[in-house]
């Protein structure tokens, strides 16, 4: 069961993972986030994990920050998906400094939906 739940919620973060998630942390240990939001997905979580470290500030997982559902939805779904979630977040803390640890292709998803490249370059 243990290693069906983990294949479920994907794999760990490996070295170099862990190596950039600390990097991250140290670029934004002075921003007064109010609140983490991260995908249920594993390397998400535990990205949002060092992020927090020593904040007292909650993490709350979604499986709709998830990366594309391979065999269930086509890739504008799982964009429209990422940015409906995101704007019920930005609804929800108005002002708040948010956090959002999700994955590449949402993503390079919702910064193409914002203008800044189409998704093929990215």
């Amino acid at each position: 069961l243990g290693r069906l739940q983990k294949t479920e919620l994907g794999s760990d973060l490996t070295s170099l993972g862990i190596q950039q998630a600390n990097n991250l942390e140290k670029e934004l240990r002075d921003v007064n986030f109010h609140s983490i939001y991260s995908s249920d997905l594993n390397r998400a979580y535990q990205t949002a994990q060092i992020l927090k470290k020593n904040r007292k500030i909650p993490i709350t997982t979604d499986s709709q920050l998830r990366e594309r559902e391979e065999e269930e939805e086509t890739d504008d779904e799982a964009i429209s998906r990422f940015i409906d979630k995101l704007n019920q977040i930005k609804t929800s803390h108005n002002n708040d400094i948010i956090a959002i640890v999700a994955h590449g292709f949402v993503i390079r998803g919702f910064l193409a939906h914002l203008g800044n490249k189409t998704l093929e370059q990215m």
